[in-house]
């Protein structure tokens, strides 16, 4: 794979303190075929448990939120009925035991999803209750919610929808038929974004700032597309971006063409630290403490070979401006961030059985921590990662001018 990495000068910069090394912390794999969780101890060590639903409901990984010591779940399914009858219920169990904390009845809806909180004592719910111009909607509901409820009694405490004075704030602008989105929730503060259900994410769905006890609902930049990470412990928040005046790759598809990445501090000051002329950034993510970015690229598609599939690869940009090549593919990998490195989950695996590999990169080089078959092809996922402790005084990024 022909690909260029361009490096960044060398600056002086304060050194980091790295985070004392973490060893109980695990990672959740989850099979949305079979409904089985599987937990990997940073030990090698594993459990596995059943997630109890009918057949006939369906959960991804991305939809389910963790307590942070993975104890607890909480998700909502929908049961589809005829001509719009569905019944949509918030569960909040415990995971070893199945036992139900939480089962509560939301009424009717198409699609919802769950954010937790960071201590895992509320979750924000988005619902999208219908599709609008539907004739068999019940317009006596609001189109889309979004409500903020209690993890341990299902106690609403706050509430957000369409019929709200606060929605005057909503702009609407790919149609009133949108799940509110949850980027970020913590502090008495949900971020979330109004994204068209039932599609593609635009790269410029608007973005907006919920204050949960002042109850102010206004539009906030600089989340970026298609998901952002940010740092809590210092403020900062890291987005990929498209700069028209720059060089940039060539996606396969209907993507976004980023091709820069810029890092907002806690002041509120953006500065772009990475560019790209050649592929297609995919992907951004804190590592290792919050000392480096993890970068996905793709490939940029040549129209003379059609035929020939672009191929992925991650790099890692450090604090002062140092490029580091980690893992590259032309299957299915999928990588994040694991206290004091990051993990691989991989299959080289053309056909059934594939075998997946879970493999974790830290200081002490590459150990594999599971290597599992599966008879459906991309059903297990990465579904949760025990959070790193952060580093201490990190420099800022350093800045650079494409």
């Amino acid at each position: 794979m022909l690909r260029r990495i361009c490096l960044l000068c060398l600056l002086v910069a304060l050194v980091a303190i790295p985070a004392a090394a973490q060893d109980d912390w695990f990672v959740m794999l989850f099979n949305a075929m079979t409904r089985e969780f599987v937990r990997v101890n940073a030990d090698g060590s594993q459990e596995t448990y059943t997630l109890d639903l009918p057949e006939n409901q369906y959960i991804g990984a991305r939809d389910i939120a963790f307590s942070p010591d993975g104890s607890r779940i909480a998700f909502c399914v929908v049961e589809y009925g005829e001509n719009n009858q569905n019944v949509t219920t918030l569960h909040v169990r415990e995971l070893a035991s199945g036992t139900s904390i939480v089962a509560r009845e939301l009424g009717s809806s198409i699609g919802c999803r769950v954010t937790a909180s960071e201590d895992f004592s509320q979750l924000a719910v988005a619902l999208i209750r219908y599709y609008s111009g539907d004739p068999s909607a019940d317009t006596r509901l609001p189109s889309w919610e979004l409500l903020v409820m209690d993890s341990t009694t299902g106690q609403m405490l706050y509430a957000l929808n369409s019929d709200t004075p606060l929605a005057a704030a909503i702009s609407y602008t790919y149609g009133e038929t949108f799940l509110p989105y949850v980027l970020r929730f913590s502090e008495g503060e949900v971020i979330f974004g109004e994204v068209p259900y039932g599609t593609e994410f635009p790269p410029d769905f608007p973005i907006y700032l919920w204050q949960l006890d002042a109850d102010t609902l206004e539009r906030t930049e600089g989340w970026g597309y298609p998901f952002p990470d940010f740092l809590e412990s210092t403020g900062e928040l890291a987005v990929l971006g498209q700069d028209p005046s720059l060089p940039a790759g060539e996606p396969m598809g209907p993507v976004p063409i980023n091709n820069i990445v810029t890092v907002t501090d806690a002041s509120g000051a953006s500065q772009v630290v990475y560019h790209n002329p050649d592929d297609v950034l995919v992907t951004v993510e804190f590592i290792d403490s919050g000392e480096r970015l993890m970068l996905q690229l793709v490939e940029s598609f040549d129209p003379n070979n059609p035929d020939e599939f672009p191929g992925t690869y991650w790099l890692a940009l450090d604090r002062q401006g140092n490029v580091e090549e980690l893992f590259s593919t032309d299957g299915f990998a999928f990588l994040t961030a694991a206290p004091d490195g990051f993990l691989v989950f991989s299959t080289e695996s053309n056909t059934l059985p594939a075998t997946y590999t879970l493999d974790y990169h830290g200081e002490g080089g590459v150990n594999t921590l599971l290597s599992l078959e599966s008879e459906n092809y991309g059903s297990w996922e990465i579904a949760y990662v025990s959070p790193a402790s952060p580093a201490e005084d990190l420099p800022p990024f350093t800045p650079i001018t494409p």
